[in-house]
């Protein structure tokens, strides 16, 4: 059975969905709107071959996310985005809402990891995620200030977003039940007025 990434990006029926416009490719990443965006510009970069998580991936593959990441970065001068992803795996599924590589990429404007330092155990708040292995479960939390991997056991689904929506004080923290398709039509302007 394929997953749901693998699907809407194979299936032709699938692939046209606003939520699946592919705005960069690169040879092992694409970048999409967020599904149920919590800001405006808010995306996930995901792994064009299924892989469960982004510490599960070959070195040479993180360093090209890190890339994707630092060019999206440089697209948004003054704007702060965080990275974030809950990993798991088949053999360590922790509540993920799918098991294939995806991070969000937020453009937020206020401090959320004082918040998931107080909720979570900090794994590790040094170095570089490439230096990580993705056998147990975790939420990577990243920006140009700080760092951090969590444990992550027994999270309910969503968790990233949960805690997001409760400090910014936004309800429609469910991609499922409020894919808010208004928000990702402005994300798509968003990237594009930058010349992605």
């Amino acid at each position: 059975m394929m997953c749901k990434l693998c699907n809407a990006f194979n299936d032709p029926g699938l692939s046209d969905q606003i939520e699946n416009t592919v705005l960069l490719k690169t040879p092992n990443f694409k970048v999409i709107p967020a599904l149920g965006p919590i800001e405006v510009g808010h995306v996930l970069i995901v792994s064009n071959n299924h892989f469960d998580n982004l510490l599960n991936m070959r070195t040479e593959q993180v360093i090209e996310y890190q890339k994707v990441t630092e060019y999206l970065k440089s697209l948004c001068k003054g704007i702060e985005l965080v990275e974030a992803e809950h990993g798991s795996n088949l053999n360590n599924k922790s509540a993920t809402c799918i098991i294939h590589t995806h991070i969000n990429l937020i453009p937020l404007k206020v401090d959320c990891f004082s918040e998931f330092d107080r909720l979570l155990n900090v794994r590790y708040d040094k170095g570089d995620i490439s230096n990580y292995s993705g056998e147990k479960s975790y939420i990577y939390l990243n920006s140009k200030s700080n760092f951090r991997l969590y444990d992550s056991f027994n999270l309910p689904s969503q968790f990233i977003r949960r805690v997001l929506a409760d400090i910014l004080n936004f309800e429609a923290w469910d991609w499922r039940e409020n894919p808010n398709y208004k928000t990702i039509e402005k994300t798509i302007d968003f990237w594009q007025e930058r010349n992605i």
